[in-house]
């Protein structure tokens, strides 16, 4: 392995770590979206923070926008998913090369 294919590798592996942070972020507020959605479904009334201040809000209203989040993060975390595995096979392929 030449000095350009190390250096490709190790930024190949960078940018695959930096996949993992985000990837680690989206689902944590994933698990947190679904969180709250069990505990919407289980209440009669629903607030919401909008600033400092708590607010009442509609709760199928409240129920959609988590459902959109949830359908958002849901994406962006495929979309991760996708690209990391294509790093891995292109780091995969570098290293195999000789």
């Amino acid at each position: 392995m030449n000095e350009e294919e190390t250096k490709k590798i190790s930024l190949l592996e960078q940018n695959r770590e930096h996949l993992l942070q985000q990837k680690k972020l989206f689902e944590n507020q994933l698990a947190e979206v679904k969180l709250a959605q069990k505990e919407v479904e289980a209440t009669d009334t629903c607030y919401q923070l909008l600033g400092n201040i708590m607010v009442r809000t509609n709760k199928e209203k409240h129920q959609k926008q988590l459902q959109e989040q949830q359908e958002l993060l849901s994406l962006r975390l495929k979309t991760l998913i996708d690209h990391e595995a294509k790093l891995e096979a292109e780091i995969k392929t570098i290293k195999n090369k000789k």
